[in-house]
């Protein structure tokens, strides 16, 4: 369905690690890596006009917190 209005805008972002998660680990596990992440930002995100703001915690590749 088209909706009215000005087209939805685009953020581009950089994944801190990404590359290094594809040469540890290959690129089917980078790619859960980001759809696991597009997926929570979907989740999060406000597609109305109104101003929005999400924050995440960091984490590392097993899931706890940055620096344990």
């Amino acid at each position: 369905m088209v909706h009215p209005g000005p087209p939805p805008s685009r953020l581009p972002l950089d994944v801190d690690g990404c590359t290094s998660i594809d040469d540890l680990n290959g690129h089917d596990v980078g790619g859960t890596v980001l759809r696991e992440l597009a997926a929570r930002l979907a989740h999060r995100t406000r597609l109305d006009r109104g101003p929005a703001c999400t924050r995440y915690r960091t984490a590392d590749v097993d899931g706890g917190p940055a620096g344990t």
